[in-house]
């Protein structure tokens, strides 16, 4: 019922989430469009124009839902140039009770889709015409309720549920590459399918990403967790090879 309008980003908008819409659009924004820009997290882009603009800097995750609903927040836009495998922010706002408005692109828009969580358009880099649906997205509000009532009514999956798939997809593709299945679950398959899988997967334009990555506190803390002796071996002598390769990783 406000009558300036809030539409927010969330999480890390660097490049590949979209930054460059988000500077984009705030550009487009005028006193009569009355829309505001949120932004909970952190970005790379370049806003210029921070009239209609608001950045609230980083977020501890337990508080978002309180952070959007305090801030009358109408729309979250999710703008992932490459598909996501998941996508977690979609989960994280719908639970916050708000709309998606997101690119035809990877999980997090599958299941927008599905549930009728939001709103799911073409992929555009035309700043202009994202604001143009946005305008119409907001002025719809039988709408814009339909979306809420959906939302209300979504039944989050919990990990144990969400395992219990995975573990069904492990059981039919180890028979379909004639892995050990019981072996997989205990993590001590042959070192030497690790050797083969980096060896047919490594790209040479994927370097600096690889290296990003690995070099990572998050990787490193992941990489001790049940990884067997053999296996953690063979995996150092590949980054041990790629390293070589590559002349030094990056930080």
């Amino acid at each position: 019922e406000e009558e300036i309008k809030n539409i927010a980003f969330v999480g890390a908008i660097f490049p590949h989430k979209g930054s460059e819409i988000l500077s984009d659009l705030t550009e487009k924004i005028t006193k009569t469009d009355k829309i505001k820009i949120h932004l909970f997290g952190m970005t790379t882009a370049d806003i210029k124009n921070k009239k209609y603009y608001v950045n609230h800097g980083e977020y501890d995750r337990k508080d978002l839902a309180r952070l959007l609903n305090k801030n009358k927040i109408d729309l979250v836009c999710i703008f992932p140039l490459a598909p996501e495998t998941y996508a977690y922010t979609v989960d994280e706002v719908v639970m916050a009770g708000m709309p998606i408005f997101t690119f035809d692109i990877g999980a997090g828009a599958e299941r927008v889709k599905d549930n009728n969580l939001g709103w799911v358009i073409k992929y555009t880099n035309n700043a202009g015409d994202i604001l143009r649906q946005i305008k119409k997205v907001l002025a719809s509000r039988n709408n814009y309720k339909e979306k809420i009532e959906a939302i209300n009514k979504y039944e989050m999956r919990t990990t144990k549920e969400m395992a219990q798939d995975y573990d069904a997809i492990y059981k039919k593709h180890a028979k379909v590459y004639k892995l050990d299945y019981i072996e997989m679950q205990r993590g001590t398959f042959e070192a030497s399918f690790v050797v083969e899988l980096l060896a047919t997967n490594y790209n040479k334009s994927y370097e600096e990403d690889y290296f990003a990555v690995i070099g990572s506190a998050k990787w490193r803390l992941v990489s001790k967790i049940k990884v067997p002796t053999g296996v953690r071996k063979v995996a150092k002598k590949a980054y041990n090879l790629a390293k070589g390769q590559n002349g030094k990783r990056s930080s």
